[in-house]
C-alpha cells in the first residue's frame, strides 16, 4: 500500500509521483489563479547541507542527476523499486504562516519540508523551477508506508509540538519530531514508539479529534483490524473495529468535530463505514463487479486498493486494483449506498476529498491527477473540473516524462503474490496454530512442566516431614 495523495483544499496538493514527491498550490491572491509546481528533493540528493530552497539554477547539477531516475521504469533493473520511490506523503498547515510537508521513500528516509505562505493559503517566493531541500531527515528502520501529522502537548497545558507519526511495514507507529534535536546525532533516537502491532504491516494510521476536544490514533493493518488507541497515550486501547476477513488496504477519518465516522476498504470486497467513539460498525457495502475474481458465494468482487471520506462523513470515494473506475457512496444513517460512478480514463492510484470537499484522483499518465466537484443542478453528482493545480502539475509531469505504476499494492517480483497477504495462513479452513506438529510439541512441553512441579512438590513435603522421602 501506498498513500501518494495528499491535499488541504482542492488548490494546494502533495503528490508522489514514481520517484518523485510535488508540491502544488497558488502563489497569487483571490484574483490570481496561476499555480506553482515545486519539487521536494529526496534526502540523497540534498545531502542535508543544501539551503531550504534552492532555485533552478542552484539545483541545476542535483536535476541532472535526478534526470535518468526519472525517466526510469518504477525500478532500478533487477525488478525492485528505486530507492527514491515514494511511499507516503503527508501535509500540515501550521497557523497562517508556514506548511510542512513530508515524503517517505523506499531508502527508508522520512524527509520533511518546511515552506513560507501568505494570507494563510499562498505559497510565497516559489515559481515552477524550484526544487526544494528537506529542512530534517529521519532515518526509519523499516519503510513508512502511512503517515500523518500530529499535535502532542509540550511544556504546559497550552503550548503543543507538531510530529510526523509514521506507520511502517512491521506494525509499528513511531511519532517523529519535525526539526531534529541538534544534541542527539543518532538518526534512530529521534523517533518515539507509539504502538505496534505484533507481528503484523500497518495499512493507514489517522489522529482524530471528536467534538470534546479527545483525540485518538486509528492504526489498520493487514490482520482484518483498526485499533482504536487514545493520543498521546497511545497504551490505553479503547477498542478494535472488527468485521473485515482479508486484509484492510486503506483507512481514512472525516475531520470534521461532529463527526466521528471512519471508512476502511478491505481484500475481501467491502467497504465498512465505523464509528470510532463506539467501535461499532454504522454500514458495510460490497462492491460486485462484472469480470474479476469470485468470492466464496460465487459472486464477482474487485480488490478496494484506496478510500477516502468526505470532510463531513456525507460521501464515500473507492478505488480498485485494476479496475478503472470510482464508486462514490453516499453514507446516510447506517447505510453506504452506491450513487454514482466515475470512469477514469486510466488506472487511478490514489484518491482524497479536500476541505472543500472537491473530489481529487491520482491516476497513470497521462492525467496524473484529475479534480472532480459536485455539479450543481445534478443532484449532487461529481464532475470533472479544471483545476488549475492538476493542469500545472500534468504539464510538468508530461514534461518529465513519469511513468505511474499500474497498481498500489506491493507484489512480490518473484511469485507475483500481494506482500500484504500471509504467506502461512491461507483461507479455507487452514489454521497453522493447530498443526499436529506444533500440537505435539507444546504438548510435551505441557509435560515436562508439570513433571517439574510435581518434583518440586515432592522435594518440599520432604524437607518439610524431616527429610523422609520415602513414600515417594
Amino acid at each position: 500500500m501506498k498513500q501518494l495523495l495528499q491535499t488541504l483544499d482542492n488548490h494546494t496538493i502533495i503528490v508522489g509521483l514514481s520517484d518523485r514527491a510535488y508540491l502544488v498550490g497558488r502563489t497569487g491572491g483571490k484574483e490570481d489563479t496561476s499555480c506553482v509546481v515545486c519539487e521536494l528533493l529526496p534526502a540523497s540528493a540534498s545531502h542535508n547541507s543544501s539551503p531550504q530552497q534552492q532555485t533552478a539554477e542552484k539545483s541545476e547539477s542535483i536535476g541532472n542527476d535526478q534526470e535518468s531516475s526519472s525517466k526510469n521504469k518504477g525500478n532500478n533493473g533487477n525488478g525492485l523499486p528505486s530507492s527514491n520511490e515514494v511511499q507516503a506523503v503527508a501535509i500540515l498547515q501550521v497557523g497562517d504562516q508556514s506548511i510542512w510537508c513530508a515524503v517517505s521513500r523506499y531508502d527508508k528516509s522520512l524527509s520533511l519540508y518546511c515552506l513560507s505562505v501568505k494570507d494563510g493559503m499562498y505559497l510565497e517566493n516559489l515559481t515552477s523551477t524550484t526544487k526544494i531541500a528537506p529542512t530534517t531527515v529521519h532515518k526509519t528502520t523499516k519503510r513508512s508506508c502511512c503517515m500523518t501529522f500530529a499535535s502532542v502537548p509540550a511544556g504546559g497545558s497550552s503550548s503543543s509540538l507538531n510530529v510526523i507519526v509514521a506507520g511502517d511495514l512491521t506494525g509499528d507507529a513511531t511519532a517523529f519530531p519535525l526539526q531534529k534535536n541538534d544534541e542527539t546525532k543518532d538518526d534512530k533516537m529521534q523517533g518515539r514508539l507509539l504502538l505496534g502491532h505484533t507481528a503484523s504491516m500497518l495499512t493507514g494510521v489517522k489522529v482524530v479529534t471528536d467534538g470534546t476536544g479527545k483525540m485518538r490514533i486509528l492504526t489498520s493493518d493487514r490482520d482484518e483490524k483498526v485499533r482504536i488507541s487514545q493520543f498521546p497515550n497511545t497504551n490505553i486501547v479503547e477498542g478494535y473495529l472488527l468485521g473485515h476477513s482479508a486484509f484492510i488496504s486503506a483507512m481514512d477519518a472525516a475531520t470534521n468535530l461532529d463527526c466521528s465516522n471512519c471508512v476502511t476498504c478491505s481484500g475481501d470486497g467491502t467497504i465498512r463505514l465505523w464509528n470510532y467513539e463506539s467501535a461499532q460498525e454504522v454500514a458495510v457495502a460490497k462492491a460486485v463487479a462484472d469480470k474479476p475474481e469470485q468470492d466464496d458465494e460465487g459472486e464477482s468482487l474487485l480488490i478496494p486498493s484506496g478510500v477516502a471520506i468526505s470532510p463531513d462523513g456525507a460521501h464515500v470515494a473507492v478505488i480498485y486494483d485494476k479496475h478503472l473506475e470510482v464508486k462514490i457512496f453516499m453514507a446516510s444513517g447506517k447505510d453506504l449506498k452506491l450513487y454514482q460512478t466515475i470512469d477514469c480514463p486510466h488506472q487511478p492510484l490514489g484518491v482524497k476529498f479536500s476541505s472543500t470537499k472537491d473530489l481529487l484522483v491520482l491516476a497513470k499518465e497521462p492525467n496524473y491527477v484529475m479534480a472532480y466537484t459536485v455539479v450543481s443542478g445534478e443532484k449532487d453528482l461529481f464532475g470533472l473540473t479544471d483545476n488549475e493545480s492538476c493542469l500545472a502539475l500534468r504539464e510538468i509531469a508530461e514534461k518529465d516524462t513519469i511513468s505511474m505504476p499500474l497498481s498500489i499494492l506491493e507484489s512480490d517480483p518473484k511469485s507475483g503474490k500481494l506482500k500484504v497477504l500471509k504467506e502461512k495462513e491461507e483461507r479455507g479452513g487452514h489454521t497453522p496454530w493447530n498443526d499436529a506438529h506444533r500440537l505435539e510439541i507444546a504438548k510435551q512441553a505441557n509435560y515436562r512442566r508439570q513433571k517439574r512441579k510435581r518434583e518440586r512438590r515432592r522435594e518440599e513435603k520432604a524437607l518439610a516431614e524431616g527429610g523422609s522421602d520415602d513414600e515417594y
